[in-house]
């Protein structure tokens, strides 16, 4: 069984208005890979994407799409990440954390357990559609997440004027320290976080959704594309999706150019493409 992290826009493509020219050709691909026992995945998202549409009929069809899915969820990416420094903390500290010889996994079966990731209670039966209900009845939680991601490209162009500057290596170390410190499991402390900083790059060896997140800020700060505030949830779906997942479909060229430079950089098996069709049935 493979596991197939779908973007937005290749939901949208298939099921939205305007659907692309290819749609039921799509669809038909997803049928066939669905059918072979092949597993789809989404995100919180992929629930906060569609609920910033304002087309009603898009979002109903979205939705019924995606429902027939069945997909796995991903978890929250800091629950992951932590979980991860958890891990690696473990055999020296055997103390912290509540993770020993305990593996945990980035997927989830149900909407619901996909939210108590993120550490929000929700009915048992709740699903993608109600979730973008949900959210589009809260337009103060879209509007924070929209004002968080609209900083994202003034952090990249910082992050490009330190690189020019010669300021890269400096900037990595207080990155580290500050970003480890949030990462550290209850009950850790100074003891701990030395430790991680000692062994930074052995972390990020044995910590998918870490080393996605350390490649793709770098890869952004060194590239010239143009920053925008979409770049903020493009690294969301990718650091769980491409640390773990088999493939990752999005039809946003730059993202799965960016993807694909990481993925071969940390040396990941994760397949990058740009429609389900790339993908082989019999895979």
């Amino acid at each position: 069984m493979a596991t197939i992290y779908l973007d937005h826009n290749v939901i949208a493509n298939i099921a939205g208005i305007p659907a692309a020219a290819d749609a039921p050709q799509v669809g038909a691909n997803v049928t066939a890979l669905q059918a072979r026992g092949h597993r789809f995945v989404l995100s919180a998202w992929n629930m906060y994407e569609l609920a910033r549409s304002n087309d009603q009929q898009h979002i109903d069809q979205c939705c019924a799409f995606v429902e027939t899915l069945n997909p796995l969820w991903l978890s929250d990416s800091t629950k992951v990440k932590r979980q991860e420094v958890d891990r690696f903390l473990q055999p020296a500290f055997d103390n912290v954390g509540p993770v020993r010889n305990r593996n945990f996994s980035a997927f989830n079966e149900t909407v619901a357990a996909m939210w108590a990731s993120y550490g929000e209670g929700g009915r048992h039966d709740e699903t993608f559609t109600s979730s973008v209900a949900s959210l589009r009845a809260r337009p103060e939680f879209l509007e924070t997440v929209d004002n968080s991601a609209k900083e994202t490209p003034e952090a990249i162009l910082i992050g490009r004027r330190a690189f020019r500057n010669g300021g890269e290596k400096l900037l990595d170390g207080i990155v580290d320290r500050e970003y480890l410190a949030l990462s550290l499991p209850a009950g850790a402390g100074s003891q701990q976080l030395k430790f991680l900083i000692a062994n930074r790059n052995k972390l990020l060896s044995v910590s998918p959704a870490l080393a996605v997140e350390d490649a793709m800020s770098k890869l952004r700060v060194r590239d010239s594309f143009k920053p925008e505030p979409a770049d903020a949830a493009d690294l969301q779906h990718a650091m769980v999706a491409l640390g773990y997942c088999d493939h990752f479909v999005t039809g946003d060229r730059q993202l799965a150019q960016h993807c694909s430079s990481v993925v071969r950089k940390l040396g990941f098996p994760c397949h990058v493409c740009r429609k389900v069709s790339d993908i082989p049935v019999n895979d």
